[in-house]
């Protein structure tokens, strides 16, 4: 962990963050979602930085992306900006 001292000092916030991901770990979840039409381009993808052992854990990681796709739906499509995507 970066403790903010010397060159390139960051601030109390940042630190408090770093010291929080370092205990807990962090978990991404990426959309590729089009900006214009809303709807999801790809697949969805989890990243996991020292919360779970990916490897160990597949099945977990697996159902996070089923779960996420899963709210997507019964969200129809919705952008987080809340736009949605066109029906044909």
């Amino acid at each position: 962990m970066v403790d903010g001292l010397g060159i390139g000092d960051v601030g109390r916030i940042v630190l408090r963050d770093r010291q929080v991901m370092a205990e807990d770990g962090i978990v991404i979840i990426v959309v590729p979602v089009n900006s214009q039409s809303g709807q999801v381009t790809g697949e969805v993808e989890v990243i996991s930085r020292g919360f779970v052992y990916v490897k160990e854990n597949k099945e977990l990681m697996e159902q996070i992306k089923t779960d996420t796709a899963a709210c997507l739906r019964v969200l129809g499509g919705s952008s987080p900006t809340g736009n949605r995507s066109e029906r044909n």
